[in-house]
């Protein structure tokens, strides 16, 4: 595979952070206009997750100062006259650390920023500083900043993929795997394949805060499928279930679709997965849409929408999925959890029920794709130890329970805060949710991380198939042939 120098790989990196930062973030930014979530009610770019009952604060500013707090000083040995005829050693004081956070500006940060003083507390030695908070768009050009002048602090954050990849070739981002046996910390408990998400060529570079599955559930009208003779939920077993109720309720006509599907790339990596595909082996380094697995996922994609007539087109959508859902014209809709729990808060008198997202019969592999944003220590910070301090003080069960019951973002990283009877009340399918969750696997990206580009030659090619211009079998040739070009994969020998 061809390689590229350094400065040339820095540079592309940085031309390209931006896009790729978009979809992990929050599971949805990275939407396009007919995947959009229904209008917050009172719009504000922290949130992650909009409720009705909770109310939404004015953002948090760029640049914050720390904030003095009364609060017991560095922790100390007092000193003590020693006894006649003996000499008493007295400790030397733990010196102060002041830990410097330059993170993401979004729901959870303003959590973080409201338990601060009780990590210091628990911490007397260890002042936080909240010293920029920035939105997505600008982070990845704010990081490069700081780390050019030799300011980047201590703590930064990061969606799993590519941005998070890519500082971890370019030696930003530390490994972690040292500090975190030194101190004995035990990530079993946190979710396999969000601890991957954050895991380049065997070093653990962060460790994740906020996880979810991406595009993996299935909201579903209980009245609607009645009225098509469908019963739910114990019909729906497999994707070929899924497949027989959408063209059941397609067949009753009245302008009434069985589901939407998502057709573009990122979002349709769940789907994908559910035929046991992907776009990339494990290394990154080949393309496999174009084996079997990949194949039938685009023939089952042409048949729900141009034969069976059981999705509509691109040009059939309406105002996008969201608001054909909420008007009643969809009995199903694939979604993420943040859009689910939004979508049940704003339409409380309509029987929605959730579902994980089916796999094929065939198919062993979780139809899920592990995404989120962890904590990542950067290579220059001298306070590493103090940093790994605070990370474990928001992966615990209490931050991640009320991330989610607060609505802040979706649940955190530990398995068992799916479980936790707040998150069960808030969502009751947040438990077999996590079930799934249990076996997903982060998203496979290109050894070149050329991400967005071979993104883009998805979402060129499925679309014309989708009209009509290819078959599947075409559509995945081509797709296959000119992602190969871009990440530069080398023809088999024989």
């Amino acid at each position: 595979m061809a390689t590229l120098s350094r400065r040339r790989f820095i540079k592309r990196m940085l031309g390209t952070a931006a896009a790729s930062l978009t979809a992990a973030v929050t599971g949805g930014c990275r939407m396009q206009e007919t995947q959009e979530p229904p209008p917050d009610p009172q719009p504000a770019p922290t949130s992650t997750l909009p409720t009705a009952a909770t109310p939404l604060v004015a953002e948090i500013p760029r640049i914050i100062e720390p904030t003095p707090s009364p609060r017991s000083p560095a922790r100390t040995t007092p000193f003590t006259m020693p006894s006649p005829g003996t000499a008493t050693a007295t400790p030397a004081p733990v010196p102060p650390v002041t830990l410097r956070a330059d993170v993401l500006n979004y729901g959870w940060t303003r959590l973080a920023q409201q338990m601060t003083e009780t990590f210091q507390d628990a911490h007397p030695q260890i002042t936080l500083q909240w010293r920029s908070v920035s939105d997505w768009r600008d982070y990845p050009d704010r990081v490069a900043i700081l780390r050019a002048s030799g300011q980047l602090g201590d703590l930064i954050e990061s969606p799993c993929a590519t941005l998070t990849a890519a500082w971890a070739l370019d030696g930003l981002a530390a490994d972690l795997t040292p500090l975190i046996e030194a101190d004995g910390y035990d990530t079993s408990s946190l979710f396999a394949g969000a601890m991957a998400a954050f895991a380049r060529d065997g070093r653990q570079v962060g460790l994740p805060l906020v996880a979810h599955g991406s595009e993996h559930l299935l909201l579903y009208d209980e009245e609607l499928l009645a009225g098509a003779g469908v019963s739910t939920p114990g019909e729906i077993a497999t994707l070929d279930d899924l497949a027989n109720i959408a063209q059941a309720v397609g067949h009753r006509g009245h302008g009434l679709w069985g589901h939407v599907l998502p057709t573009r790339l990122p979002d349709a990596f769940p789907l994908l997965r559910a035929f046991g595909a992907d776009l990339f082996d494990g290394t990154g380094a080949r393309c496999t849409l174009d084996a079997p697995e990949g194949r039938a996922f685009l023939v089952w994609l042409h048949h729900q929408i141009v034969q069976a007539r059981a999705a509509p087109s691109a040009r059939e959508i309406e105002r996008g999925p969201t608001a054909m859902w909420q008007a009643g014209r969809v009995a199903m809709l694939h979604t993420n959890l943040r859009h689910a729990v939004a979508l049940q808060d704003m339409q409380p008198e309509r029987q929605i029920g959730v579902l994980p997202l089916p796999p094929m019969p065939e198919s062993a592999r979780a139809p899920a794709v592990m995404a989120g944003v962890g904590y990542c220590i950067p290579a220059t910070s001298r306070q590493a130890v103090a940093a790994l301090q605070w990370i474990k003080f928001m992966l615990r069960d209490e931050v991640g329970v009320r991330l989610f019951a607060e609505g802040h973002a979706e649940p955190g990283s530990r398995i068992s805060c799916w479980s936790d009877p707040q998150v069960q009340s808030r969502f009751a399918a947040s438990a077999p949710i996590a079930e799934v969750l249990r076996h997903a696997a982060p998203e496979r990206i290109p050894a070149n991380l050329a991400t967005e580009r071979c993104y883009r030659v998805w979402n060129a090619h499925v679309p014309r198939m989708l009209d009509g211009a290819l078959s599947p079998d075409e559509a995945a040739s081509r797709i296959a042939v000119a992602i190969r070009e871009i990440i530069g994969e080398e023809p088999p020998t024989d």
